[in-house]
């Protein structure tokens, strides 16, 4: 092996392992509350409701959204269809 190679290939392994571990312990550490999925804790959700009723761009962006939801409900679900 040629002996430029050596500590690219040892940096390229030592960023490898101490990536993986830092990953390991960021998930032991965390904790997500009842469920995993929901992204706000209990009285986040309260304190954004009334952010956005005293914001008026928060709240042309949430009509927005809303808005774009209603047109999405009522269409077809995709569907896998085998031949």
């Amino acid at each position: 092996m040629k002996p430029i190679n050596l500590p690219i290939l040892l940096i390229a392994l030592f960023l490898t392992l101490a990536t993986g571990l830092r990953a390991q312990q960021l998930n032991n550490n965390s904790s997500f509350g009842e469920h995993p999925r929901i992204l706000l804790f209990k009285g986040e959700e309260s304190s954004l409701k009334q952010s956005i009723e005293q914001d008026s761009e928060w709240k042309k962006m949430q009509q927005l959204i809303l808005d774009g939801s209603d047109q999405i409900i009522p269409t077809a679900t995709l569907q896998r269809i085998q031949i």
